[in-house]
């Protein structure tokens, strides 16, 4: 991999943004978005352009889920100097990959043939970004870059001036995304950009490697989720069910989560929906357990119920099916004097790709699959919504019982 810096031909006009608006030009041709997804699910998915017309549909996903990485040559921090940043890094990675039924592996390959700074990140006057040729979208040698941005001068050549500073780590602590696309709905690349000036003191770490988490969660191709929103909204008062139960693949936080742990007590470690999801785009299966040791068959944890929630008539008789309803499946506590659904574990099947969507939107049957913990089979008694449902957990099939 030459080492020696190129112009990014792109003539469009880079603004304050252009880093983020490159990454959402670029995807927003050729793909559907899962853009109402309420439980986690793929970030996007394959459109009728540009990919294999065999793919359409289909949710993008890094080629068998080996997912290799190149670090930046420099350090992140005086604190996280190169060694340490890397164990970071690694730490931040192994929060998906550590998920038991996802057939996930990331490699740390090696690092960067530089130190990526400001020297050789560069905003130029006609709007276009010089960089160096190992990070650009084309580098597919080197699948994904994360940069340690010492000093904030990458990044405030990226997202705009300004955008390094310290009072910037809120949204800018570590960012980045896909940009480059395999015709058969792969990811072929990707950038990190990690701020070291959000890393000065230790006590800023835990809130660098939530964002780094989530960055991540979104590079292996997952969407936001909406599980358990009254922890956000506070409506109901959230319990710390519906804390554990809250994903890493959130939307958004409050603007006063600084520290995070003011509002998340554990805020990159993965709930159920996140490894529910992260396993539906990974799943180990029979045929790829074999190079994952010590992971379990997806499908030997999961049970799946597919049906339709129907509107009825004054008589109780069901008239049609309902449309773009947002289902939420949930364990339900069988002792007589609780009863009640869990919102620590909540198996969230909303929406997988857009096809199902159009299934949904339609009003035809929807089908999901849902995580068990543990590799326990699901209980028999489900809340989906209002609705009471009972699940036979070898068919997986369901009926309204209430």
């Amino acid at each position: 991999m030459h080492s020696e810096e190129v112009t990014m031909t792109n003539r469009m006009a880079f603004t304050a943004r252009s880093f983020l608006l490159r990454l959402a030009l670029a995807v927003a041709m050729i793909f559907y978005f899962v853009l109402t997804s309420r439980a986690g699910g793929p970030k996007s998915v394959a459109g009728t352009s540009y990919f294999d017309p065999t793919t359409t549909g289909q949710p993008l996903v890094w080629p068998q889920g080996l997912i290799t990485y190149y670090t930046d040559q420099g350090d992140l921090s005086t604190i996280l100097p190169n060694a340490s940043a890397n164990s970071f890094v690694a730490d931040a990675f192994a929060q998906w990959t550590s998920v038991p039924t996802a057939a996930l592996a990331a490699t740390n390959a090696g690092t960067l043939a530089e130190d990526v700074n400001g020297t050789n990140v560069i905003l130029n006057a006609d709007g276009t970004i010089s960089m160096p040729a190992d990070i650009q979208p084309t580098a597919t040698g080197t699948p994904i870059g994360i940069v340690y941005d010492y000093d904030g001068s990458v990044t405030d050549a990226l997202m705009g001036s300004g955008a390094g500073g310290s009072s910037q780590c809120f949204s800018n602590a570590a960012f980045g995304g896909n940009d480059n696309y395999g015709s058969f709905a792969t990811y072929q690349h990707a950038l990190i950009v990690v701020n070291g000036q959000c890393a000065q003191q230790s006590s800023q770490l835990t809130d660098v490697e939530y964002r780094l988490v989530r960055v991540i969660g979104s590079v292996l191709g997952l969407g936001w989720s909406q599980v358990n929103p009254n922890v956000l909204t506070h409506i109901p008062a959230p319990t710390s069910d519906d804390y554990a139960g809250f994903p890493v693949m959130h939307n958004t936080d409050p603007l006063n989560c600084i520290p995070i742990t003011i509002c998340y007590a554990n805020p990159y470690q993965v709930a159920m929906d996140d490894a529910a999801s992260i396993s539906r785009l990974y799943p180990v299966t029979t045929q790829n357990v074999s190079g994952f040791p010590g992971k379990q068959i997806f499908s030997t944890a999961t049970a799946r119920i597919h049906g339709s929630v129907w509107f009825t008539n004054t008589h109780g008789i069901r008239t049609q099916a309902m449309q773009g309803v947002n289902v939420v499946a949930r364990w339900i506590d069988r002792r007589p004097a609780s009863r009640r659904a869990s919102m620590r574990l909540p198996p969230s099947p909303d929406s997988y790709s857009p096809a199902m969507k159009a299934i949904r939107s339609l009003g035809l049957p929807i089908r999901w699959e849902i995580s068990s913990p543990n590799g326990a089979r699901p209980t028999r008694l489900w809340k989906a919504s209002s609705i009471l449902l009972a699940c036979n957990c070898q068919t997986g099939e369901a009926r309204n019982i209430r």
